[in-house]
């Protein structure tokens, strides 16, 4: 979680639902079988907030999901932010927003 210029670890952990919901979120992105360069859009928005994602897989291999992405993605993106939002506890909310 990163908040201005600090970043910050924390650690939870999924019951099995919560993993196959991120799984499915996960697939319905595109995230893993479409680049990154794919992903990105040629258009730049200026203003409003921005989300960004890295996803470390095995190995150490990152995926880093561009801020925007094409319209033909951008529901599965936003979905997978939100779907992994929902699963960080408020109480690690509570910390991260401090």
């Amino acid at each position: 979680f990163v908040k201005g210029t600090a970043s910050n670890d924390y650690t939870f952990i999924l019951n099995k639902q919560d993993r196959k919901d991120l799984n499915e979120a996960l697939a319905n992105s595109n995230v893993l079988s479409v680049s990154p360069a794919d992903l990105k859009s040629d258009q730049t928005v200026v203003g409003g907030p921005t989300k960004t994602m890295v996803i470390t897989l095995k190995h150490q291999n990152t995926i880093e999901i561009p801020d925007q992405v094409k319209t033909e993605y951008l529901e599965g993106v936003q979905d997978l932010y939100d779907v992994i939002e929902n699963l960080v506890p408020d109480t690690i909310w509570k910390q991260a927003v401090q």
